[in-house]
């Protein structure tokens, strides 16, 4: 995924809610859809705080787990890398 905010406008549009964040960063997380971290599984049900449980081995895990922003809001961290994103245009 290559599509990113070019201006402020746009970036106030796609990042409005913590939920477009995720769902902006599960693209760029998993571009072909989930897999699991522990063993692999293409498969899982989302779950309450923006988790997924993998249907293969019922793991927990989020699109932040295992990355450098696994401690904080997903909105905080998705306006960060498109105000990057936007500074790099």
């Amino acid at each position: 995924m290559e599509d990113y905010p070019k201006t402020i406008l746009e970036l106030e549009q796609w990042f409005a809610t913590g939920e477009q964040c995720r769902e902006y960063l599960c693209q760029l997380r998993w571009p072909d859809g989930f897999v699991c971290p522990n063993c692999e599984g293409r498969e899982a049900w989302a779950a309450s705080r923006g988790r997924f449980i993998c249907r293969t081995c019922r793991r927990q895990t989020s699109v932040t787990a295992g990355t450098v922003f696994q401690a904080g809001d997903a909105l905080i961290f998705a306006n960060d890398l498109a105000w990057a994103a936007v500074e790099t245009c």
